[in-house]
Formats: C-alpha cells, structure tokens, sequence
C-alpha cells in the first residue's frame, strides 16, 4: 500500500468515525445474539484483568476458553434460561470448566449475600423499568413503591431482610 493510499485511508477513517462506530455496535450485537457465549467471555476477561476488579484482587484467574464456555451453554440448555449468567461452583476457585456453570441471573444474585444487595443498589433507579428482571414485586405484586432488590419492593424487602437478620429493625419498615 502506498503512502497515498494510506493517507487517503486514514482520511477516510476520519472522515466516517461515526459510521464505524455504529457499524461496529450493530456487528456486535449481532455476533454476541449468535454466540452468547462469546459475551460471557468478554465480561470474564474484563473482570479478570481489571486491576480494579474484585476478581483481579482476589486472584481469580480466567482458565476458560470460548469453546469450553460453548460447551456448557450447550450442556446447561443455558438457551432455555430466561436470564443465563455464568456461575462459579467454588465462589473462591478460578474460572475453569470444572468450576463453571450456567444459571439464572436471580439464582446468581441469591447466591451472593442477601443483605449485600441492599447497600450495592441503594438509591439505583432503572430508567423506565421498575426492575431488571421482574415487571412487578414478588410479594406484593405492587409497581406503585420503589423496587428495592432480587424483586421485591421497599416493604416486602424490609421484611425480607427482618426474617434473615432475626427481626432486627430496617430503615424500611415504619413504626
């Protein structure tokens, strides 16, 4: 290529970043909607490598390949989940086929400390959605009060999170 050509290229590069860019966007969702798999990987990468990652300051290596992440999105009909989100078996082991697996999202999110949830989402509002996962509150079925957590509003979570912790009083609950 010569230097012509290269100037002219990068000219052009210039000229339509903004076309690149939105090119590059749809390309990915299309890919990641034929191999979700792929994507799960991104994220792995991401927060592995990270070096202001949870992960990557606890030693949590990404020892998974995108064939192997193929494999148990196969083998955990992870296509029929609503919501699939990779899972480590051993919450301290590294990311590897052994250690991986396909569930719900919410299952996940159970997973992990019940009463972390409430500091970690303190205050979040969805835009136009009264949560991620559930169109109304688990409990109450209301959309009326602010989503809290894991699908609950502010007064069924308070009363959650009352049950878990041995009735020791919410900011919640009035009275």
């Amino acid at each position: 290529m010569s230097n012509k050509q290269k100037l002219a290229t990068k000219k052009w590069r210039e000229n339509n970043k903004e076309h690149i860019r939105k090119y590059a966007k749809e390309y990915r969702k299309r890919y990641y909607k034929e191999k979700p798999w792929a994507k799960t990987m991104n994220y792995i990468t991401a927060r592995c490598h990270n070096r202001e990652s949870r992960y990557y300051k606890r030693g949590i290596k990404c020892l998974i390949t995108v064939e192997e992440l193929k494999q148990l999105w196969f083998r955990d009909k992870a296509h029929n989940l609503e919501c699939p989100s990779i899972d480590r078996k051993d919450n301290d082991g590294n990311y590897t086929f052994e250690n991986c697996r396909y569930i719900e999202k919410i299952e996940n999110s159970r997973l992990g400390n019940i009463l972390d949830c409430a500091t970690r989402y303190e205050g979040m509002r969805l835009k136009g959605k009264w949560s991620m996962i559930y169109g109304k509150c688990r409990e109450c079925g209301t959309t009326k009060k602010p989503h809290h957590c894991l699908g609950y509003c502010h007064t069924c979570y308070a009363r959650l999170w009352n049950r878990k912790t041995n009735n020791v009083k919410s900011p919640y609950i009035k009275g």
